[in-house]
């Protein structure tokens, strides 16, 4: 268990020194989260976040997360499953949406 909680630590070490991790934390900051309140002082300064480094974040967090479930409950989680559901779900849901413009 010890062993799945120290590799999740040391995925996150690595991940938030990265710098495609600070160049979306910048454009987060900067863009959306903090835009109206003040300028954000960037982490990243010769690097910016560029298409697809959302989805390469996400998919390193759900390795660390499944380290960190790995740890505490000693089994790992269908990540696959579960979004092959959560797609069916939306694809559904949407399918049954119906927009009509007023006027």
């Amino acid at each position: 268990a010890l062993h799945w909680l120290k590799s999740a630590k040391r995925m996150e070490t690595r991940v938030r020194r990265c710098d495609r991790y600070l160049a979306l934390v910048d454009s987060r900051d900067r863009y959306i989260a903090h835009n109206l309140s003040f300028a954000a002082a960037r982490k990243a300064p010769l690097t910016t976040a560029k298409y697809g480094d959302d989805s390469w974040l996400l998919a390193l967090s759900i390795r660390i997360i499944d380290r960190l479930y790995l740890g505490i409950c000693g089994a790992s989680f269908d990540w696959n499953g579960s979004q092959k559901i959560a797609e069916k779900r939306a694809l559904n849901f949407w399918n049954g949406v119906s927009l009509k413009v007023l006027g």
